[in-house]
């Protein structure tokens, strides 16, 4: 008989991270999931993420509920989710991945919009199979088991989860990775009730009928593949910032977007900016731009934070209004900075004209001025941290000095920066190298090689 469990098949004590398979009606934490744990255990690019499988009672056992026992409603079932996740074994992680199949999604669901503390949590979901709009052959059944008429397609549980997830996500504004996945030969749960609850960008489908959907024989099985590969995506990985990493940081940008974002007018200084990276980084770019826009007296940082996101658009899509926008705002901040003698602010915006100059305009001279103003203002800055040094290096490309570059790149490496930062410092020196140099030269490259581990 399954029963309320928490199945480890990885647990450390430093890991910050989880995946958390919830089964379907009448499955097990072992059973319904075949060699899928073990196989995620096994995938390389999950190394640093937990493995859990949590069961639940549940049968096909007619019952006859008030008298002795029954299984648990779906509502129940969530509230059990909650509590693994506030004092039980998934208390010690951060951020969530949940894998679930079939009646288990509806249990994820629920636990999301009654529970605030899991929902900020959840980093993406999985709904392999899951009857999100309910199923039509469930109504015959209902009155057999509590959690069949649950899952009954127009009953009160399933029109009552969709109307509290529109309120708390309306627009699709989910802050997590969200997957509905349709088995091609499903019949148990038709792509009308495991689809069509969201969007179609949400919509994807792997071969298998519902039981076998989740149960994979082979690590390349498409459902491994999808989860392995729907998890690692967020993360940059070409200085080896691991997934695990990059969930990590994405739940604390949204506590920070929770905390500023109400307040975002009255913001001033490295809080308004924090704001904007943290929407940014959160993939609401355009949303960043809008706070940034609409503040009544952005400071010069705020001023660079904002032509910074036009940058990333136009080297996205390559909109030339876009890059204006952003030579206009670096050329505006760079002039106060230079008017107030703030160094740090100079080298900042000047660099970042030079790029524009070189990538955009085509004008090397213009560029090489730039640097070498960049260049001298971070010689001047009292304080020499990771970007003073970042930005040396790419002054350095500029002028045409990779060596010298090289050694500025290596002096901010020593400073032991994080993961994402290295990943940004790295694109945007080999970026500028091949533009400037016309190669990436090789001691630069087996520099942030070292780096990445």
């Amino acid at each position: 008989m399954p029963k309320s469990e928490a199945r480890k098949f990885r647990q450390r004590s430093s890991t910050k991270t989880a995946i958390v398979l919830l089964h379907g009606f009448s499955g097990d934490a072992d059973k319904t999931w075949g060699q899928f744990p073990r196989f995620l255990v096994d995938a390389p690019r999950l190394k640093g993420w937990g493995v859990w499988s949590l069961g639940f009672p549940t049968s096909l056992y007619p019952e006859i509920r008030g008298f002795w026992q029954a299984d648990p409603g779906i509502e129940l079932i969530a509230k059990e989710l909650r509590t693994q996740c506030a004092k039980g074994g998934l208390a010690q992680y951060e951020r969530l991945v949940i894998i679930a199949h079939s009646m288990g999604g509806l249990v994820a669901q629920r636990a999301i919009v009654d529970f605030p503390e899991v929902a900020e949590r959840v980093d993406a979901l999985f709904l392999f199979g899951v009857p999100s709009l309910g199923l039509a052959k469930a109504r015959i059944f209902r009155l057999l088991k509590l959690q069949v008429k649950d899952m009954a397609r127009g009953g009160a549980f399933i029109t009552d989860l969709r109307k509290r997830w529109s309120a708390r996500y309306p627009d699709n504004s989910e802050p997590f990775e969200l997957h509905a996945i349709a088995g091609n030969r499903d019949q148990f749960v038709p792509p009308s009730s495991s689809l069509e609850a969201f969007p179609r960008a949400h919509h994807y489908c792997v071969p298998g009928q519902h039981v076998s959907l989740v149960k994979p024989t082979a690590a390349a099985d498409a459902c491994v593949q999808f989860v392995i590969n729907g998890i690692c995506r967020r993360a940059p990985g070409a200085t080896g910032w691991s997934s695990d990493q990059a969930a990590v940081e994405r739940g604390e940008f949204q506590l920070a977007i929770k905390r500023l974002l109400p307040r975002a007018r009255e913001l001033t200084g490295d809080s308004l900016v924090d704001l904007a990276l943290a929407l940014d980084a959160s993939g609401k770019r355009k949303e960043a731009i809008r706070v940034l826009e609409e503040h009544p007296s952005p400071s010069t940082d705020a001023l660079g934070a904002l032509g910074g996101r036009y940058k990333r658009l136009w080297l996205l899509d390559g909109t030339v209004a876009d890059v204006e926008r952003a030579y206009d705002l670096y050329s505006r901040a760079l002039e106060a900075s230079q008017a107030k003698d703030d160094s740090a602010q100079v080298f900042y915006h000047a660099i970042n004209l030079a790029f524009i100059e070189l990538v955009h305009f085509k004008r090397r001279g213009a560029a090489k001025t730039l640097a070498q103003r960049a260049l001298d203002a971070c010689q001047r800055a009292e304080i020499k941290d990771l970007w003073n040094f970042a930005t040396q290096g790419e002054a350095h490309l500029y002028l045409g000095d990779a060596a010298n570059a090289v050694r500025a790149y290596a002096d901010a490496l020593r400073l032991e920066p994080q993961p994402r930062q290295i990943e940004s410092m790295q694109s945007q020196a080999m970026l500028a190298a091949e533009k400037s140099l016309g190669e990436r030269p090789k001691s630069l490259t087996s520099l942030f090689e070292r780096a990445g581990g």
